[in-house]
């Protein structure tokens, strides 16, 4: 018997292998956080020294710069000069050390969706898996169980369907999707779609009517060629590398731009709780600064980080084959993403909760949800999935449980 079916969610159709019947990145663009709003802190953290850095402006009175050191990520500086135009360069040592506020409101706000009502109208979702936020807070929603993606601008309480069908046919043919988890939208408006049960991934450019299949072939496999269940996607956005979570392979793999065959990136040595292997890796971060992938390793509990080129995961958060719910434990965890600083977010789907976990830190926070208490009113979350933060460090949150994707907003 598979042991993901004793943990999957009860919601979602279950699948066979013999036919594809039915069965989460970030988004790695600068533009994404150059309007962020950063405030002083008086509880000072001290920095990574590095020589590796790179700098990016948020605007022409601020300038944030990231340190890095080896495989640590370090926090942000923020340099504000009434004077300065362009990038303002100062010595690490005489730079203030600043940290946004991580504070959220724990009463989430329903952006998507109508909450414990599954449906397919334009209002509503059906068991959403994951969602992408662009540079301009636009929302893109893999809508599973509708076998489409939606397109939700900030405001409107209707969505509009950029691929596959308003209706919510499946099929498998480039204008439709069957059973869509992953969603990510790149800097130039382009998306990628992890096409659950078509076992493939489909890229459409902005604006067109049809995908394009850039991995797999259609039919599950264990190949170098094909996926079995690809879930969530992650994009190097220099070299537009894409990973795929390769769910029922156990793997995680790496397709360069132009690529019809992939390499393994991380896994694929079977099923199992080992450091060589992943057990259903669902989430999916690529970290450009150490050149690493952070996975959501679901059915092992825990989050771990494997260096591209290395032969083994090292451990991030949780303990391998080992749930639970305290604040150093996760239960099915299926989305991460990090902000600026290097501070983590877990989507803990079967405690019902968010977890923050500050930068090298593995004792997290509760900063949405309740803990094993799943529920539809607005300070509670059922079985989420997914997790993105906008350009101001709000949280996105996919409620798959209940049909809704809910905003937490910093403050």
């Amino acid at each position: 018997m598979d042991r993901f079916r004793s943990v999957r969610v009860t919601n979602v159709p279950k699948r066979t292998k013999h036919h594809s019947s039915s069965k989460v990145m970030p988004i790695n663009d600068k533009r994404q956080y150059e309007n962020i709003h950063i405030e002083s802190s008086s509880d000072m953290t001290p920095s990574t020294i590095s020589n590796h850095a790179f700098q990016f402006s948020s605007g022409a009175m601020s300038t944030m710069r990231l340190m890095t050191k080896e495989t640590r990520r370090s926090k942000i500086f923020l340099a504000n000069s009434a004077s300065s135009l362009g990038v303002f360069q100062q010595s690490i040592k005489k730079a203030p050390i600043v940290t946004p506020s991580l504070r959220w409101n724990t009463t989430g706000i329903t952006v998507a969706g109508v909450g414990g009502s599954p449906g397919n109208n334009s209002s509503q979702l059906n068991t959403p898996a994951d969602v992408s936020v662009d540079f301009s807070n636009t929302l893109y929603i893999a809508d599973y169980g509708n076998n489409r993606i939606q397109k939700w601008l900030s405001g409107p309480s209707n969505g509009i369907t950029v691929a596959g069908q308003a209706s919510g046919i499946s099929g498998s043919n480039a204008t439709d999707l069957q059973h869509p988890a992953g969603i990510l939208v790149d800097s130039t408006g382009n998306i990628y779609i992890a096409d659950t049960n078509n076992h493939r991934i489909q890229f459409w450019a902005q604006g067109a009517l049809s995908g394009v299949t850039i991995a797999g072939t259609g039919f599950m496999g264990v190949n170098n060629n094909e996926l079995e269940f690809p879930y969530f996607l992650a994009l190097n956005e220099n070299t537009k590398t894409l990973y795929i979570s390769d769910y029922d392979n156990n793997r995680i793999m790496s397709y360069a731009s132009g690529a019809s065959v992939g390499t393994v990136a991380a896994g694929g040595n079977g099923f199992g709780t080992s450091y060589t292997q992943l057990e259903y890796p669902v989430g999916l971060y690529f970290d450009s600064l150490t050149n690493s992938l952070v996975v959501a390793n679901s059915a092992a509990h825990n989050i771990v980080r494997w260096i591209l080129g290395d032969n083994s995961w090292t451990q991030v958060v949780g303990i391998s084959g080992i749930q639970g719910n305290s604040s150093s434990l996760l239960n099915l965890p299926m989305g991460v993403t990090f902000d600026p600083m290097g501070n983590m977010y877990v989507a803990d789907a079967y405690n019902h909760r968010i977890q923050f976990f500050l930068s090298d830190q593995s004792e997290g926070r509760t900063i949405a949800g309740i803990t094993s208490s799943p529920g539809m009113n607005d300070i509670q979350l059922n079985t989420p999935y997914s997790i993105r933060l906008d350009n101001q460090l709000n949280l996105y949150v996919v409620d798959l449980g209940n049909h809704r994707v809910k905003k937490f907003l910093r403050y």
